[in-house]
């Protein structure tokens, strides 16, 4: 485990000093005038994983390079959040889609970033607490209007007291 954080976080800096030298914002390795091949693509997944992944491997010649530019934007570069809590985000989310592929993945992803199970847990409950919550307001068809005036007021008193708070300390 301990080695594919290592490629991951070595990937994230290589790639983080090629844009800062492409004009398109592309990382420059295996480009040939925009495009890469099969090879070029499985090359730069080994680069980071160690190893291509099947389901990168049953996708189709025409599409595996934008498939694969899609997930490396999403999934492995770096983004405005930090990666222990996008796969905190993704774990949550494929709780509520029941997705077990997903779950595994964005489990052992956030584990290997630092999360706790405690952590794991929580981001889990709050998903189904989202979820939950969401079938009853869609269910009881609670007023939309009424609920978002409700939830600004409630956060403007929350906003309140955190204020009085901070002023007290």
């Amino acid at each position: 485990m301990e080695r594919s954080s290592r490629r991951f976080t070595a990937h994230n800096g290589r790639l983080r000093r090629e844009r800062a030298r492409t004009s398109c914002g592309m990382p420059t390795p295996h480009l040939r005038e925009g495009h890469m091949d099969r090879q070029a693509v499985y090359q730069e997944i080994t680069d980071i994983f160690g190893l291509v992944p099947s389901f990168f491997k049953e996708l189709p010649d025409a599409t595996i390079e934008a498939e694969w530019r899609l997930f490396k934007a999403v999934q492995v570069d770096d983004g405005p959040i930090p990666q222990k809590y996008r796969e905190l985000i993704g774990l949550g989310i494929a709780a509520v889609m029941k997705c077990r592929y997903c779950a595994f993945y964005h489990t052992a992803l956030a584990k290997l970033f630092g999360a706790t199970q405690d952590e794991i847990e929580a981001a889990v409950h709050y998903a189904k607490s989202s979820a939950g919550w969401s079938a009853y307001l869609n269910g009881m068809q609670v007023d939309y209007d009424t609920f978002t005036r409700e939830v600004d007021q409630a956060c403007d008193h929350v906003r309140s007291q955190m204020s009085q708070q901070q002023r007290a300390a």
